[in-house]
């Protein structure tokens, strides 16, 4: 997958998660659990994924 992509179905993951968390199907930390199973299931095996909580 090129990085054009991957970077939209990254915008996309990200409005679909926030749409679950603002109609309370999702907590946070399910939310975040939702996103990392996501990413793992796009990027290959041996590689890394760093997950940041924003600050407000």
């Amino acid at each position: 997958m090129n990085d054009g992509v991957f970077r939209g179905r990254l915008r996309a993951l990200k409005s679909i998660t926030r749409d679950m968390l603002d109609m309370d199907v999702f907590d946070e930390n399910e939310a975040r659990t939702y996103m990392i199973e996501k990413l793992e299931a796009w990027v290959h095996d041996d590689a890394e994924i760093h997950v940041h909580r924003a600050t407000e």
